[in-house]
């Protein structure tokens, strides 16, 4: 079982390492085409890459679907400020509560997520979500 389990985890740690941006997730769907693939008797990937794997089951048992996205939220650079810090707008739907703090990577650099500190925050700052505008990303590049 602990074969079976570490191979769980390398595979999901490759996938979770993979881009996968709306419109842009090839590598994500090769990925999972080929894992698949070794378990199919069929993979198909159409146009639009949704991937369909046919595995012939015996005896007219029930069948199963899994519906995923294989997309993942992220972000276009707007502007790169003189202190390095990245700002940026988001590419698709999703709440502004989720950023602040996020481990992110931009052009295969890590980063996080920031907002002004809170030590610096009023109280009532402290309770909002903070909006696009007002968060950066910090790579750690160097100043002016």
């Amino acid at each position: 079982m602990d074969a079976l389990k570490q191979q769980i985890k390398e595979s999901l740690r490759q996938l979770t390492q993979l881009c996968g941006a709306p419109s842009a997730e090839h590598e994500v769907v090769a990925f999972l085409s080929k894992a698949l693939g070794a378990m199919a008797d069929e993979v198909q990937v159409d146009r639009m890459g949704n991937i369909i794997a046919t595995k012939a089951g015996r005896g007219g048992g029930p069948t199963l679907m899994l519906a995923a996205h294989t997309d993942e939220i992220s972000c276009i650079v707007k502007f790169v400020e003189k202190n390095g810090f990245i700002r940026f707008e988001k590419t698709g739907i999703f709440g502004d509560g989720l950023l602040p703090g996020r481990t992110v990577r931009v052009g295969g650099r890590w980063g996080v997520v920031g907002i002004r500190p809170g030590h610096l925050q009023t109280e009532a700052e402290k309770r909002e979500v903070k909006a696009i505008s007002e968060l950066y990303i910090d790579v750690g590049a160097a100043t002016d």
